[in-house]
């Protein structure tokens, strides 16, 4: 999920925006097909982009603190 980059000798690692569905099912620990069937509740906050279904990272942070 996360990728580092080298910046003068120091790693950093950035974090992404926005999470494809088995990005999402790995961070929630369900199966993908859970997750796209999560995509397709009302309550929650995925999008399209083409034929791919993703998830903003905030609004996903959000969720979760909605669902606790």
């Amino acid at each position: 999920m996360k990728n580092e980059v080298v910046m003068e000798n120091e790693v950093v690692e950035l974090t992404p925006i926005v999470y494809t569905m088995p990005e999402v099912a790995t961070l929630l620990c369900i199966g993908r097909a859970t997750a796209y069937k999560l995509a397709h509740q009302a309550d929650f906050p995925s999008f399209r982009r083409g034929r791919s279904v993703r998830v903003k990272k905030t609004d996903l942070d959000e969720w979760i603190e909605r669902k606790k």
